[in-house]
């Protein structure tokens, strides 16, 4: 289920216990769907993208939209191989997805970064350096999965 999240206070939204150990990330579409599309378009891309993850993750598993064009995926007992297979595998299917009022001729991209909890980390923390790798992947040419624990990411990620 993709539910709104409130990222000016995220205090209101306590990570329950059980969920500590999960492996947050953070998705973005890799261009301005409303400038590039139109605003019609641009809620269709953003719609087309919400079903894209959500057929993808496991029951249990959390997706909030947290503004914009990203989203934060927290996923339940799941290990760094198979974070990283996860995003390629939505990443690959948003690339050769079909979204309504964009041509085909301008296909769709999204980025992920990941990042998973560290213990007795608070959540937004681990999200804030989900959204680190997120921007390398961005700086590194977009339409790409970059996680904090790999070798050219570790010193950026952690900054």
């Amino acid at each position: 289920m993709v539910q709104e999240a409130f990222v000016a206070d995220p205090g209101r939204r306590p990570v329950p216990e059980q969920r500590r150990q999960l492996t947050p990330r953070l998705t973005k579409t890799d261009s301005s769907q409303a400038t590039t599309y139109g605003h019609y378009a641009g809620d269709a891309v953003l719609s087309t993208f919400a079903e894209i993850i959500r057929r993808n993750v496991r029951k249990g598993d959390i997706v909030a939209r947290t503004g914009g064009e990203e989203f934060v995926l927290v996923l339940d007992h799941i290990s760094e191989e198979e974070a990283f297979a996860f995003s390629e595998r939505v990443r690959r299917a948003v690339e050769t997805g079909r979204f309504p009022g964009v041509s085909a001729m301008e296909p769709v991209t999204c980025s992920f970064g990941l990042a998973r909890a560290l213990p007795g980390e608070p959540f937004w923390t681990t999200v804030r350096r989900a959204d680190k790798a997120l921007y390398q992947a961005k700086r590194s040419g977009r339409n790409q999965t970059r996680a904090e624990w790999q070798a050219d990411n570790h010193a950026d990620a952690r900054a």
